[in-house]
């Protein structure tokens, strides 16, 4: 078990500070709709508060209405090694779990996390780690770009916002202005407005907005 240990002991620390961030929002259903790995939320009494798409893919349903009435507790085997606690709140640990469609347990590295009277939970199978950590750490990052900016962002008129999208959908000012209709010079007012408002001063920047706040 060392190099699972070793696994897990490298893991913990980081793997509960970037679930703290993401519990934390207020839209981390959002955040973890298109998350390749499972993520579910259960209430106090281990009811199914919330489950993402892989998730669902994992129980083998299409629908949370069908996956609310799944007994969780049978998809899971003995716990194989528990990490020492971080906090009182939060625990990972490794564990077998059963996947019905590939018709086997995987050894899988899992989270639980206590906000209230939630329970939030994560699965990733120890092959798709690596992948998981660096999908995760993304996720982090724009959520905390997200409440670094967002006071910033909201200063902009809805029009700028507009602006914002199609730029980091790939439009340029000629083609934004037919789109909105507009002439090629009212573009590129609003771009410098919007420049101004965000304190930046390169496409780039202008980008990163519209891919965080492109809802």
């Amino acid at each position: 078990m060392n190099h699972y240990e070793d696994l897990v002991a490298q893991s913990t620390i980081s793997f509960a500070n970037n679930l703290d961030v993401l519990s934390d929002s207020s839209d981390y259903k959002t955040l973890t709709k298109n998350l390749q790995s499972i993520f579910f939320v259960t209430g106090k009494s281990n009811n199914l508060v919330y489950i993402n798409q892989a998730g669902l893919n994992w129980l083998g349903t299409i629908s949370y209405e069908t996956a609310k009435h799944v007994d969780l507790n049978t998809y899971f085997e003995e716990e194989v090694y528990l990490q020492d606690r971080i906090d009182s709140n939060s625990n990972i640990y490794l564990r077998r779990v059963w996947f019905p469609e590939d018709d086997e347990h995987k050894l899988c590295l899992v989270s639980r996390l206590v906000k209230g009277k939630e329970h939030i939970q994560t699965i990733v199978p120890l092959k798709d780690w690596s992948y998981f950590k660096h999908r995760l750490a993304n996720l982090v990052a724009e959520e905390q770009f997200a409440q670094d900016k967002r006071a910033k962002y909201n200063e902009l008129t809805n029009r700028e916002r507009q602006i914002v999208s199609l730029i980091y959908e790939g439009y340029n000012s000629r083609q934004i202005s037919e789109r909105l209709c507009i002439s090629k010079h009212t573009v590129e007012q609003h771009r410098k407005n919007i420049n101004r408002k965000l304190n930046i001063s390169s496409v780039a920047e202008l980008v990163e907005y519209g891919r965080v706040f492109n809802y």
